[in-house]
């Protein structure tokens, strides 16, 4: 039987994962089930390829032939790491976000950034939970570096700000005015905006 489906590609978290940040038995049947019957399933996230790595091994999903979105749409990689697309944010757009960042922190904003290789920056010296959550669900470390300390070709996937959803909600509209022509600025979670390179979206990628 022929499959309706080629590919199907679909989110991770508060969709494909449960509130437990975990595949459900369920899902990974039909998933699999998808993929015997040869259709490509590509995971879709705003985490870099190491904060996915456990949804992959899950579904059995290794090699060059198996693709993964990731970085909010900003690369499209092999799941055995293989870069097909990438787009990120330069040395001067690291420093106009970090500009930013250090002038909305006493509204109570924390941020960092996110490297291509998942890696998260911060500049601030009291890690606020936030971070801590983002870099544990990315597998990654946390380093603290002031941004004149990043040598010239330093590049970012993306940039994040983060607070209570009502302290972030103050200070979106200022955010969306330093950056939304140049930048996508994306909501993406209550506690959370994302500042990437214009035009990436899970979606379009």
């Amino acid at each position: 039987m022929t499959a309706m489906y080629r590919l199907i590609a679909v989110d991770l978290d508060d969709t494909l994962l449960n509130s437990h940040k975990q595949l459900s038995p369920a899902t990974i049947s039909g998933l699999k089930t998808a993929i015997a019957a040869g259709i490509k399933v590509v995971p879709c996230t705003g985490r870099p390829l190491p904060g996915v790595h456990a949804t992959l091994e899950a579904l059995g999903l290794e090699g060059d032939d198996q693709y993964v979105i990731v970085q909010g749409g900003g690369v499209v990689q092999s799941a055995s790491g293989k870069i097909i697309a990438e787009k990120f944010l330069n040395h001067q757009d690291y420093q106009d976000f970090s500009t930013f960042a250090a002038s909305v922190a006493s509204n109570g904003i924390d941020s960092n950034v996110l490297t291509p290789a998942g890696e998260v920056y911060t500049a601030d010296r009291n890690i606020s939970r936030y971070t801590v959550l983002q870099a544990w669900e990315n597998t990654a470390g946390i380093k603290v570096r002031e941004p004149q300390e990043m040598p010239e070709d330093f590049v970012i996937a993306k940039g994040m700000l983060l607070g209570e959803p009502d302290k972030l909600a103050a200070i979106q509209p200022q955010a969306e005015t330093e950056f939304g022509n140049r930048f996508t600025v994306i909501r993406s979670m209550p506690f959370m905006l994302e500042i990437m390179p214009h035009g990436v979206d899970k979606a379009g990628a």
